[in-house]
């Protein structure tokens, strides 16, 4: 397996991972875009990663089998700051693919003098607040009802680890 920045090349395979994260993760968004509207989504923001965001892929093979998104805040205040969103396919979850990208974007944010890494996670997605504990992630905050999908709505978690 191997950890790499996104490309334009990966806008496709990043398209279908997303969908087959959705039918796999229930807290996996969808966005209600055509096809046409999400692949020129995703080859916007692969090719805008700069200092302020970086799409990392876990390859297998050469196939697309996990994600991760960071992004740092834009604000004088908040610019200490890193955002991520990660998901990895059902069959390669506890396999170290999550610790990988993981370790990745933390060491991208140091890079980025940021002294904190943020994410929300779905209340009910055990599974990942599972994983980002182990990883010293804390809770530092609960949204009440902050995601939604056509079943149900949820609570989201605000977990942080501070990298200094």
């Amino acid at each position: 397996m191997t950890i790499t920045n996104a490309t334009p090349t990966d806008a496709t395979a990043l398209v279908e991972l997303h969908r087959a994260l959705a039918d796999q993760h229930p807290f996996v968004s969808t966005d209600l875009i055509d096809e046409d509207k999400r692949s020129c989504w995703m080859t916007y923001y692969i090719e805008t990663q700069n200092d302020w965001q970086q799409i990392y892929l876990a390859k297998q093979a050469e196939r697309l089998i996990g994600n991760l998104w960071i992004m740092r805040e834009r604000t004088s205040s908040g610019l200490h700051i890193a955002h991520l969103g990660l998901a990895v396919l059902h069959m390669h979850c506890r396999q170290g693919v999550g610790t990988r990208l993981l370790s990745q974007a933390e060491k991208w944010a140091k890079s980025q003098n940021c002294r904190k890494v943020s994410l929300n996670v779905v209340a009910d997605n055990l599974p990942a607040v599972l994983f980002f504990l182990k990883h010293n992630y804390r809770f530092e905050a609960l949204k009440k009802e902050s995601y939604c999908d056509a079943n149900a709505v949820y609570d989201e978690y605000v977990m942080s680890k501070f990298l200094t």
